[in-house]
């Protein structure tokens, strides 16, 4: 038997999904470390996809 439509839809969706959280993972720990270098003249790039994340309390807590 084959799956159903909605069912690879969401297989699909959700590494996708996966793949996005590694993303981000990777800018926090980037930024984190150019806060932590001690060179003043680097600056930090944020994505508009970290922004987001990192206005909510919740998950700024969590990071």
């Amino acid at each position: 038997m084959s799956k159903p439509l909605n069912e690879e839809i969401f297989v699909e969706f959700k590494s996708d999904l996966a793949e996005r959280k590694n993303e981000v993972l990777l800018q926090v720990l980037e930024l984190l470390e150019t806060f932590r270098s001690d060179e003043n003249e680097k600056m930090a790039r944020i994505s508009s996809e970290l922004t987001e994340i990192l206005e909510n309390e919740e998950n700024l807590e969590k990071i």
